[in-house]
């Protein structure tokens, strides 16, 4: 069967409910890290997403030394060839975090 509908105007939701921060993402598997940044910015976040333990060091590392730490982390607790808890715990004691690590 086929149902018609009407359209429907919608107002656009702004949805900015928490103040302007940098977030460290930290997620291995492509499509999650993705789906988690979009959210994150439509939340209004600055996030910088990275795949790696590696590259989250890095990012970190980059932004201490600019001056610009970021404001918390969410890291992935299982990231695939290495142990999410580990880098969380390593990343707890840079000056490149302000704020707190969240294991997802």
């Amino acid at each position: 069967f086929t149902l018609c509908l009407g359209s429907v105007d919608v107002p656009p939701v702004h949805a900015q409910i928490v103040e302007p921060a940098s977030i460290l993402l930290v997620e291995d598997n492509a499509s999650q890290r993705r789906a988690l940044e979009n959210c994150l910015r439509h939340y209004g976040f600055q996030v910088t997403a990275v795949g790696d333990p590696t590259s989250a060091v890095r990012a970190v590392e980059l932004a201490a030394s600019g001056g610009t730490p970021f404001d918390a982390a969410l890291v992935d607790l299982d990231l695939s060839g290495s142990d999410g808890g580990t880098l969380a715990l390593r990343l707890t004691e840079d000056p490149g975090i302000r704020g707190g690590i969240r294991m997802l």
